[in-house]
């Protein structure tokens, strides 16, 4: 029997390399499939107490996407709080808990519990997800760039080689959807700061389009050293710059020691993407906020482990975005003649049905 799509069901994004891990459970969250009312918009899968979203609906939207997740059925009238993911009060910092308290202070967590969620959210900071294959730890990171800058992922890896004896070269990481380096122009203060601290920042800095007005009109925009001030960069309008969280934490994540192969990068843009994403800079303190969720799946027995879990959904694939932000392709269905695609796009795009 045909998979019947239902239109209201939660949208998830998974990662190629971790969705093969049959132990592990994983997504992104998009912002459909929730009943949200934001900015005039119905239907909203808003995840966290922001926006000036009601706690209840929030709640709800919580409980579909868990549902969602892990294709159990989780009852309005009485959910499990241990169904629910541990988070932490994000606070762009460079810290890191093992089996951390419910809000505690941090933006990384780690855990080789069975049936601890571990959740992150964000609204255009990336959401990193990772996974030791061999130990079966996973961690979930948030990284702005504050975090960025002070190598959250990195250290998040050494983390987990120090409280557990993971290995890099075991290790699985998710890049999931941030805002892109197509959209996210920073100022000169922010540039300075990761040239000074990256010796490959060129890789992940580039200069912001061309400004039309500043081309036509030059001297309407020139700049100078205020008498008696030795010349800093901030005073130079063309130091402004886009910054690429996702190809500066991918450098992290090689420089940690995980294989280039182990990364994915999954090709979407929160600023761009208005239609699945929300984004902190787009709408500011009414933005929605979105999960990223990981944890080891438990107590499945071993035929089911080594199975693919996703078999029973009907599963999309997730093609780069265009210029102008629409994934190119919304209608290929998962099947024996796409598993060269799937392996080149690196993500996989999950529908699940409401109970």
């Amino acid at each position: 029997m045909p998979h019947v799509k239902n239109p209201n069901a939660p949208r998830i994004l998974r990662a190629r390399n971790l969705a093969r891990l049959g132990w592990l459970e994983h997504g992104f969250s998009t912002r459909e499939g929730g009943i949200s009312r934001l900015d005039g918009h119905a239907g909203i899968l808003n995840l966290a107490a922001a926006a000036g979203d009601r706690p209840e609906r929030v709640r709800e939207n919580q409980r579909r996407f868990l549902q969602a997740l892990s294709g159990k059925k989780i009852l309005k009238s009485a959910p499990d709080p241990q169904l629910w993911p541990r988070e932490l009060r994000q606070i762009h910092s460079a810290l890191v808990w093992r089996d951390p308290r419910p809000r505690q202070a941090g933006d990384g967590l780690m855990t080789n519990r069975s049936g601890l969620r571990l959740a992150i959210r964000t609204a255009d900071c990336l959401p990193i997800l990772l996974a030791d294959q061999r130990l079966r730890v996973v961690a979930a990171v948030h990284a702005g760039w504050r975090g960025t800058l002070a190598r959250i992922a990195e250290r998040t890896v050494g983390e987990m080689r120090a409280a557990y004896g993971c290995r890099p070269e075991d290790m699985l990481a998710a890049i999931g959807p941030g805002i892109g380096g197509c959209c996210y122009e920073v100022g000169p203060e922010i540039v300075q700061a990761f040239l000074a601290q990256f010796p490959q920042a060129d890789a992940f800095l580039a200069a912001p389009d061309p400004d039309a007005m500043r081309m036509r009109f030059p001297n309407l925009f020139l700049t100078g050293t205020p008498p008696g001030h030795d010349y800093d960069a901030r005073w130079n309008a063309e130091s402004f710059a886009r910054l690429d969280l996702k190809q500066a934490n991918f450098q992290q994540l090689r420089a940690a020691g995980l294989g280039e192969s182990a990364i994915e990068i999954l090709p979407y843009c929160t600023a761009c993407q208005p239609d699945l994403f929300f984004s902190y800079r787009r709408e500011g303190e009414y933005a929605g906020r979105h999960w990223a969720v990981i944890g080891v799946v438990p107590d499945l027995p071993e035929q089911q482990l080594n199975s693919n879990a996703s078999i029973h959904h009907s599963l999309k694939i997730a093609s780069p975005p265009r210029k102008g932000g629409e994934p190119k392709d919304k209608s290929n269905v998962f099947n024996q003649k796409n598993l060269k695609k799937i392996s080149k796009m690196g993500c996989i795009e999950q529908k699940f049905p409401l109970h």
